[in-house]
């Protein structure tokens, strides 16, 4: 697309500065750019949340209603802010429009909302304090010891991203349950940063193109991802694992469990509160239009792929 004048030279994860260090590290010129996920920078602000992994279904935006945020709602701009308040040089895009996680991987069925809350599980981000609200015992452990505690009993369950990533990760290997959906991110968000100095060096027509692709490889990344997880889940079930619906009582308890956190942060927050304001008033019109231009998706799901 640029003939050759821009190239990105990529490393692996933790071959110039740990994950949790990339921001500062683009910031301070260590690294031109860095593709990471927002949730990592919830500890600076948690306003952060809202944008890299939407909790509850936050106000009931699905994946490409929080896209339509992002570009056309404002959502960008405050991304932008955030980093801007906190003082830091760079230029920040959205790059990938992530899937629904699903509730995770368990070693028993979970039948109800009281089953649920008497597991140890393993969760990350606002998800961990919408389920500690819920009453849960949540253990917050990188992604790498998640398989290695379930497998000694030290967790009953566990969370970690899409069918495709969790059966790299080998989950089926050590528990059988995998319950969808989930609620604690019904979409997210993965970024791409520029160190200020380097984005600023561009001509314009390379930053305009960085621009354009940041808005399309969402829907590529998606659109690959989506096509492919029903083979996965079946090779999920060839492998003995045994998919359940989430009970739906879990669900709502979820909602609102992640009422009383976002009414909380909102209160403690004022960035939180100025972003989950501004998606909540963007959910209210997106989602009126598509009550009213959209004919009920399981009304036509049901007639053409009965369950």
């Amino acid at each position: 697309m640029s003939g050759g004048r821009l190239k990105i030279n990529t490393e692996a994860p933790d071959a110039i500065v740990a994950p949790f260090e990339q921001l500062d590290a683009v910031n301070d010129g260590v690294l031109d750019i860095s593709f990471s996920w927002g949730g990592y920078w919830m500890g600076k602000n948690s306003a952060f949340a809202l944008i890299a992994s939407l909790p509850a279904g936050s106000c009931g935006l699905s994946t490409w209603q929080w896209v339509g945020w992002m570009f056309e709602g404002g959502g960008l701009e405050l991304y932008q802010e955030l980093f801007d308040g906190m003082g830091y040089d760079i230029k920040a895009f959205i790059v990938e429009a992530d899937f629904p996680e699903p509730l995770g991987w368990f070693n028993r069925e979970i039948k109800s909302l009281e089953d649920f809350k008497g597991m140890k599980y393993r969760a990350g981000g606002m998800g961990a304090l919408v389920y500690e609200e819920m009453g849960m015992t949540v253990v917050t452990i990188p992604g790498g010891e998640i398989i290695q505690a379930l497998e000694k009993g030290l967790i009953d369950g566990g969370e970690w991203s899409d069918p495709h990533a969790d059966a790299v990760k080998g989950f089926q290997d050590v528990v059988k349950y995998y319950h969808v959906p989930g609620l604690h991110q019904t979409a997210a968000g993965t970024e791409a940063l520029f160190n200020g100095d380097v984005w600023r060096s561009l001509p314009e027509d390379l930053q305009k193109q960085v621009e354009v692709v940041s808005m399309a490889r969402p829907m590529l990344l998606w659109s690959m991802g989506m096509t492919k997880f029903r083979g996965e889940l079946k090779a999920l079930e060839d492998q003995g694992v045994v998919v359940v619906h989430t009970p739906d009582e879990i669900i709502v308890a979820t909602m609102e469990a992640w009422d009383i956190v976002a009414a909380r942060e909102s209160a403690a927050n004022p960035d939180f509160k100025k972003v989950y304001e501004a998606q909540k008033a963007y959910a209210s019109e997106m989602i009126y239009s598509y009550r009213l231009l959209y004919p009920d998706d399981q009304l036509l799901w049901d007639h053409y792929w009965p369950k």
